[in-house]
């Protein structure tokens, strides 16, 4: 018997439709724990859903039934439902072939099969926004709900990060989520092919390190850094199917394919040059870095709660003159209170001046950060908090995000071009073969260290904000200042990686390297 559909599938069918595949038909012994950031994410998770319930559904009624006992669970939910209760919490609802226990099915008005009232269902999430995939999850209960109370609910609710309610019309959606439901349900019953596609969502799946060893054992394109799921698409329809395909891909195959509208010459170059980073094993120039030279810069690493608007509780600084003379500082708010002031000191860290009013003392100095004060997130930083007008625009425009420059200008062996994946390389980068120094795994250690990738420091601070422990603020500072170190070393690398650009002989229209660029 096939096991049933539950809402976790469709959340995470669109996250990556092969953990479908994973889900029916993998070896669960190949599955992995969360690791520590993904667990604190998800006690966050819980800690938020229980604090809202506690607030608002004091009067709410909750179903008593044997662990695991899911037609039970239906049976005690449908009585409180037929009684007419404000609502239910974690309540159940069943099918033929699938299983659905809300956060929230809460009474409205309006006859169905219960009586002259009816439910709505509703979840309660941690994130700042509504994605697609928690919105199909209430539209997998709301079609159980459809057949259990014989009444399709008019719409469906999420509870926010900030506790707001965000509603959405069940009816014009049902076409997109009963497509997805076919589509699980192909791959439950018929064992309908998916692919594996590695991206930055693997981090929080417990498959991440089966579908990494398999992608490296088939040389996936999801290997390829820039390479979505879309483009490897095209790429297989046309019969590349490998790193090595798209590496030793000639002019001519990148011609036809280009006359076919596949991909333009402008796509394909830049990715058969990362496909070649990656069967290399070796970073490689793809354009000089436009990185200003050492030593000069001030490097922040700065973290925001994604959940609040506005709420960053952290700025490790590290200042490095003209001489090399190096200073440090750490701005650290304990509580949400602080982040306002906080914000408004680390403008006027930025743009202190030597005397008076005169912000003489960092103009003309880069600051580099990776993506910490990336302009939307600095524009609500401002938003929230307000501060001085013109120190913000200097952190709003003169920032040099170095993972995007990184992105922009190096092809490395790595899926996704990023500071993580910068660190997991001790060595430089090279210009197509001829190595700064040879790329070989090692680097900071920071995830064996921490559990978690750079600046996703928010569930420790939730942590320590909760707990009073010092332990995680230790924690968090500890990271940052590797942070930190890491931004540094990478703004040498990309320097020297510039230099080395400019000194990369010309090539002729024969393909033949001159020093000068002539023939």
């Amino acid at each position: 018997m096939n096991p049933p559909i539950t809402a976790t599938h469709v959340y995470r069918y669109l996250l990556c439709e092969h953990t479908a595949t994973l889900a029916f038909h993998g070896d669960p012994a190949r599955s992995v724990a969360p690791h520590e950031g993904l667990r604190l994410l998800l006690e966050l998770g819980n800690r938020h859903e229980a604090s809202w319930v506690a607030e608002h559904c004091a009067d709410w009624a909750t179903p008593s039934y044997p662990e695991r006992d899911w037609a039970a669970g239906l049976a005690a939910t449908l009585d409180l439902m037929r009684s007419g209760v404000s609502g239910v919490l974690q309540g159940v609802l069943i099918d033929v072939d699938r299983v659905g226990k809300p956060d929230l099915l809460r009474r409205e008005e309006g006859p169905s099969d219960l009586g002259d009232h009816h439910y709505i269902a509703g979840d309660v999430k941690s994130s700042a926004e509504p994605h697609t995939e928690q919105v199909m999850q209430v539209l997998f209960y709301a079609r159980l709900l459809e057949l259990l109370q014989g009444r399709l609910p008019s719409y469906g609710y999420l509870i926010m990060a900030d506790g707001r309610e965000e509603r959405f019309d069940v009816t014009s959606l049902l076409p997109i989520f009963d497509e997805v439901l076919r589509e699980i349900r192909q791959i439950r019953d018929s064992g309908r092919q998916t692919k594996l596609h590695l991206s930055h969502q693997c981090g929080a799946c417990g498959w991440r390190v089966f579908c990494r060893d398999l992608a490296q054992e088939k040389k996936d394109l999801s290997l390829i850094p820039g390479v979505g799921r879309g483009t490897a698409d095209l790429l297989r329809q046309t019969g590349i199917a490998t790193v090595r395909d798209l590496a030793t891909l000639s002019l001519e195959q990148g011609r036809k394919l280009a006359e076919a509208e596949v991909l333009g010459i402008e796509v394909l170059g830049p990715l058969r040059r990362r496909a070649r980073a990656v069967e290399r094993g070796e970073p490689t120039i793809l354009s000089a870095p436009e990185v200003p030279p050492p030593p000069e810069g001030i490097y922040v690493v700065a973290s925001s709660d994604p959940r609040r608007n506005g709420g960053a509780f952290l700025y490790a600084i590290l200042e490095i003159d003209r001489s090399g003379k190096e200073r440090r500082e750490t701005l650290y708010a304990k509580t949400p209170a602080e982040e306002r002031e906080l914000w408004h000191r680390f403008l006027e860290r930025i743009t202190a001046s030597k005397k008076g009013n005169r912000r003489e003392r960092f103009s003309g100095i880069p600051i580099f950060h990776s993506g910490g004060l990336a302009p939307a997130t600095v524009e609500a930083i401002q938003s929230a908090h307000g501060g001085d007008p013109i120190a913000f625009e200097r952190v709003h425009d003169e920032g040099v995000d170095l993972s995007r420059m990184l992105l922009r200008s190096i092809a490395v062996p790595t899926p996704s071009a990023s500071l993580r994946a910068y660190t997991s390389f001790s060595g430089g980068v090279g210009a197509d073969g001829e190595g700064i120094g040879a790329g070989q795994p090692g680097g900071s250690g920071f995830e064996a260290r921490y559990g978690g990738p750079f600046g996703h420091y928010y569930p420790w601070h939730e942590r320590f904000t909760a707990t009073g422990d010092e332990a995680w603020r230790r924690k968090i500072l500890a990271a940052a200042e590797l942070e930190i170190e890491a931004l540094r070393s990478l703004r040498l690398r990309l320097h020297e990686a510039a230099k080395r650009a400019e000194r990369k002989p010309a090539t002729t229209t024969r393909g033949r390297r001159t020093r000068n660029g002539t023939r």
